[in-house]
């Protein structure tokens, strides 16, 4: 069902992007996840604190609502029942009755014997264990009380969960009093602690904790110092319930190391500005560590000083994985995030290029510190030497040290599972940057280590981030995606090309739909997305090598390795060729091409016949009730059919001896190149989108976005003045304007397009639709007494709105 609803969304919102990517709109666009938008090859979880996932590194903002996903601290809980019942349960069996089991249920058990199966409520049921029986009823009871109204007839009852509060603590506290020092006294102990708590500061009202001098006092008789898990869980109630603010954020650091259900209420109750303010009161090693511990999880910045300080005095510390591994994610996503994926790293102005180059410095200097201090962690003894040589070697390949980083990955030799698949891609990363990709054997081995890569399988992740799943790219993907920018600097277009496909990574550029869901064993529902790379970085030659490399069948391991599992039709690849070459202006190849193309191709496929009028191509819209000569419209839409006309056009056009005949030719062929510029009512001749923010030079906000709608880059800027400026139906106009001699009716729809011309790229670049070009006071002055000006009058609203100003 799950997959069934990703195609359809994805099928949905193709034919969306379709039909809307011509829309011109100033609407909000769509969202990315940061940790899509990011590179981690150095894959967080080497940290092996796979509960603690919130608190890798992540730019999302994480709730860890979840706040122990391990069921650690339960499972802990557990065993020590298992121990007090002189291990004549299993865990197991503990933990179905204390977590699984409702309270209804429990209730009922205990109360009809014989329909018991569970071994732990038949050990409760023993004559013997009477007291322990009594204990859990109790504690079922005040689950009770926390999960349903006192009064159930009573909706949003101001005593919700805490009417009882009182008498259960009372009751609890009793029972404390009348057990010796034993296992049920503390879990006793414990409930009076928790309900005494919540009773006291529902009384209270206040936004703030109040002293409790009863809570402290019970914490303190019977849980201080003990080394169970209802000490550990009481430390965040005895906390708040102090008085002194100190003492209660070195209760609260305790918490945090000794309960991992605890730790994300630790995290948010310290704040960085209180950690800063405490760590110079505290002389403590393994305290001042625990503030370290946190102030580094809490910063999303440069935390170095914490971990030099906690690797010096405690190298065996149990969090210091964590922060390396946070460290080396930060580093990457700082210095090859904008490299493999050209999201910019921070929100840009004017001076961003500048900003960006003296921060990419700063960042690879503090990387070399970072480096430095790993390595002599390294030579001192300590139990993550493994983790070290990993985090040494990929921030070497980070600083393009790929000899360094060959020599110590050569050193390495570790049995564990997440070290032997990050060493694999440590491996691939070192082929892709320090070898010659080009050359088949390396390929070969290029093969070998990626479906090493691929056999040992991809972890998952859950930082809990808020209002969305958000979760890093696949290692196999960022390696494809590494390769394909390698192979495409080597010149490897078609391999580049195709690797990009085979990656699917989000790119802060236009690359046609993008999804999450893709799966490449799936036609693609956007079929620019499977030509796009080569719409950017291809000429004609490249496609052709495509076609080959499509239909050989004889690949090599690599090869078959990067073919696409859905291939475009061929149709699509021949387009893109003969659009290529109508970009360069070589038309007569283009139109070579375009007849090898099926005839009813554009008719039937993507969005051809919605931006490839079929009206013939030498009129231009402008001008439709002016110029009432008739010229057929085409039966269909074809790029042939359109490319034909305008070649006849330029040959008659070079045979015309009269000026009459030129300037007449000028303007329908200067119609012709302004239809199938941006402006025009056949731009999909030249382009495959049309979006709002298309134009260059937008603000910092797209910035961000250049990949949620339609980027002609990096061929806006090759082929700017032809399809953006009209520069091609300008000169054409200039011309027939020239040759029209006494031909003012001539002359008149000339200037009438050249001032469609400078308003439309005067839309383009500034979108300000309230300017007037300065050919409309030529046209006005010099042909106002023609049938050309009257008919743009009389049927142009624009126009006889602005000649009634002016």
């Amino acid at each position: 069902m799950k997959k069934l609803s990703k195609k359809l969304l994805i099928a949905t919102s193709s034919l969306l992007l379709i039909c809307l990517s011509a829309t011109r709109t100033n609407s909000c666009g769509p969202e990315y996840m940061l940790d899509e938008c990011r590179v981690m090859l150095f894959r967080s979880y080497l940290a092996n604190m796979d509960n603690l996932q919130p608190y890798y590194y992540t730019p999302a903002l994480t709730s860890a609502a979840d706040t122990d996903p391990l069921r650690v601290d339960n499972h802990r809980n557990c065993e020590e029942w298992r121990q007090f019942t002189g291990k004549q349960v299993s865990e197991k069996d503990v933990y179905e009755v204390q977590y699984a089991m409702t309270t209804d249920d429990f209730l009922y058990a205990i109360k009809h014997p014989s329909s018991v199966e569970s071994p732990f409520i038949k050990w409760l049921l023993l004559p013997q264990n009477k007291r322990a029986l009594d204990y859990f009823s109790f504690a079922k009871t005040i689950e009770f009380t926390q999960s349903d109204a006192t009064d159930p007839w009573q909706e949003h009852s101001e005593s919700y969960n805490t009417a009882f509060y009182d008498s259960l603590a009372s009751a609890a506290i009793q029972q404390c009093e009348q057990l010796p020092p034993s296992f049920l006294q503390e879990r006793y102990a414990f409930q009076a602690i928790k309900l005494g708590f919540y009773a006291s500061f529902a009384a209270t009202r206040s936004e703030t904790p109040v002293s409790m001098p009863k809570v402290v006092l019970w914490y303190e008789k019977y849980l201080l110092h003990k080394n169970t898990i209802v000490a550990d869980w009481g430390l965040t109630y005895y906390a708040q319930a102090l008085h002194s603010t100190r003492d209660a954020q070195l209760a609260i650091l305790q918490a945090f190391d000794r309960s991992e259900e605890k730790k994300p209420f630790a995290l948010r109750y310290l704040t960085r500005k209180e950690l800063l303010q405490l760590k110079p009161t505290v002389s403590e090693t393994a305290t001042r560590n625990l503030v370290n511990v946190i102030l580094s999880i809490k910063n999303p910045g440069r935390a170095l000083p914490e971990i030099q300080e906690i690797s010096k005095t405690d190298p065996h510390n149990k969090y210091l994985p964590l922060l390396i591994c946070r460290e080396v994610n930060k580093l990457e996503d700082w210095l090859l995030t904008p490299r493999l994926l050209q999201f910019p790293a921070a929100p840009s102005d004017y001076r961003a290029t500048q900003y960006a180059t003296i921060n990419r410095e700063k960042d690879r200097q503090y990387m070399r510190a970072v480096r430095e201090h790993f390595i002599s962690m390294q030579s001192t003894p300590g139990p993550y030497k493994d983790l070290l040589t990993l985090a040494i070697v990929h921030l070497y390949q980070l600083d393009r040290q790929y000899h360094e980083a060959a020599t110590l990955l050569r050193t390495m030799h570790t049995t564990q599972p997440r070290y032997i698949r990050q060493q694999a891609i440590a491996h691939v990363i070192n082929q892709v940057y320090a070898s010659d990709i080009t050359k088949a054997a390396v390929q070969d081995t290029l093969f070998q280590q990626l479906s090493r890569v691929t056999r040992y399988g991809e972890e998952t992740y859950d930082f809990q981030t808020v209002g969305y799943e958000s979760t890093p790219a696949s290692s196999i993907s960022q390696l494809y995606q590494a390769l394909g920018w390698q192979m495409k600097a080597k010149g490897e277009i078609v391999k580049a090309g195709l690797l990009f496909l085979k990656a699917h990574m989000l790119i802060n550029d236009y690359y046609g739909y993008w999804s999450s869901y893709y799966d490449e064993n799936d036609a693609d529902p956007d079929p620019y997305r499977q030509i796009a790379f080569f719409d950017k970085y291809a000429g004609p030659e490249t496609m052709d090598s495509l076609l080959a490399f499509k239909h050989n069948a004889h690949k090599t391991r690599f090869e078959q390795l990067i073919t696409p599992k859905a291939w475009a039709d061929d149709n699509y690849y021949l387009d893109l060729k003969g659009t290529i070459q109508l970009r360069q202006k070589k038309y007569r190849d283009a139109l070579a091409t375009f007849n090898r193309v099926d005839e009813c191709f554009w008719e039937d496929n993507f969005a051809y016949p919605d931006y490839i009028s079929n009206r013939y191509i030498g009129k231009a819209r402008p001008l439709l009730h002016i110029d009432n000569t008739p010229y057929p419209d085409y039966p269909y839409c074809s790029k042939k059919l359109v490319l034909r006309d305008m070649i006849a056009l330029m040959d008659t056009l070079a045979l015309a001896q009269h000026n009459e005949d030129k300037a007449r030719l000028s303007l329908l062929l200067g119609n012709a190149f302004y239809n199938i510029s941006r402006p025009g009512q056949a731009w999909m001749m030249f382009s495959y989108g049309k979006w709002y923010s298309e134009r260059p030079f937008m603000s910092q906000y797209d910035d961000y976005y250049r990949w949620d709608g339609f980027r002609f880059s990096p061929n806006d800027m090759t082929y700017y003045h032809s399809y953006y400026e009209c520069a091609d139906a300008i000169r054409l106009y200039h011309q027939a304007l020239a040759l029209a001699g006494s031909n003012k009716e001539m002359a008149a729809q000339a200037t009438i397009m050249l001032a469609t011309c400078d308003e439309a790229v005067q839309l383009f670049k500034t979108d300000n639709d309230h300017y007037y070009s300065p050919y409309r006071k030529l046209l006005k002055a010099r042909y106002e007494r023609t049938e050309s000006f009257a008919a743009a009058v009389s049927h142009c609203p624009d126009i006889a709105e602005w000649n009634k100003k002016f």
